[in-house]
C-alpha cells in the first residue's frame, strides 16, 4: 500500500515541511473534536497526547497540476 507522504508528493505546492505541519494540524482537530463527545472526568493524559491512527487525515491522490505564471518568466 501507498504510503501517506507518497501520496502527498503527488499534490500541487507539495512541501515537506509544511505537508509535516499541516497532517499535525488536522489531527489535534480531530483529537479536540474525538475527545469534545467524552465527559470531562473520562479524559486521560494519554487521551490527549497520543495521536491514533483515525486522526491522521489522508490526503487525497492527485496528479500535479501545472503551476500558472503571472508577468515575465524567463
Amino acid at each position: 500500500p501507498e504510503s501517506i507522504y507518497e501520496k502527498a508528493r503527488t499534490k500541487e505546492g507539495y512541501g515537506n515541511g509544511r505537508f509535516v505541519r499541516k497532517i499535525l494540524e488536522e489531527a489535534n482537530m480531530n483529537i479536540a473534536e474525538r475527545l469534545y463527545s467524552s465527559a470531562p472526568d473520562e479524559i486521560t493524559e494519554e487521551m490527549l497526547t497520543v495521536i491514533e491512527a483515525e486522526d491522521i487525515t489522508e490526503p487525497e491522490k492527485g496528479e500535479k497540476e501545472e503551476r500558472k505564471l503571472i508577468g515575465f518568466y524567463a
